[in-house]
């Protein structure tokens, strides 16, 4: 299963795309930088027929112990990394951006509390909590 995931992982990378790595402190601050944290400015989601402008999204994947994460958007890899848990990512991206994709899968069974989420100017858009591969998955279509 993980070898598949990682041949996958290899296969999305392999079109010339950027990968991005991110180290986190683990637990002790899961948010290391300043603009990840969940109180860092005002929070709005966009609604249909509003202008659309860029979006702040973050990524999430909770729990304990160590996790391979995928993240994308507009079907185009952001990053592959292998994280301490919890883990997060938060990026601005523009109104365009179309669907924004997150799996994680942890190297033995899932511990209590993992989890990934979603999470769009501010407000949770998706949440998903292991399915029976072990693995989560959060997607959502932002235009």
């Amino acid at each position: 299963m993980v070898i598949g995931l990682v041949l996958l992982l290899l296969a999305c990378a392999g079109g010339g795309l950027v990968l991005l790595r991110r180290a986190t402190t683990g637990p002790a601050d899961p948010y290391r930088h300043a603009a990840d944290r969940p109180d860092a400015g005002p929070s709005s989601i966009l609604m249909p027929g509003q202008p659309q402008g860029p979006y702040r999204v973050s990524y999430e994947v909770t729990g304990t112990g160590r996790a391979s994460v995928l993240y994308t958007r507009s079907a185009s890899v952001t990053g592959i990394v292998s994280v301490t848990l919890p883990w997060r990512a938060t990026l601005t991206l523009d109104a365009d951006v179309g669907e924004v994709t997150l799996r994680a899968l942890t190297p033995q069974a899932p511990p209590d509390g993992f989890a990934c989420r979603l999470v769009v100017d501010g407000e949770t858009v998706v949440d998903s909590t292991p399915d029976e591969s072990g693995a989560v998955t959060c997607q959502v279509q932002l235009d």
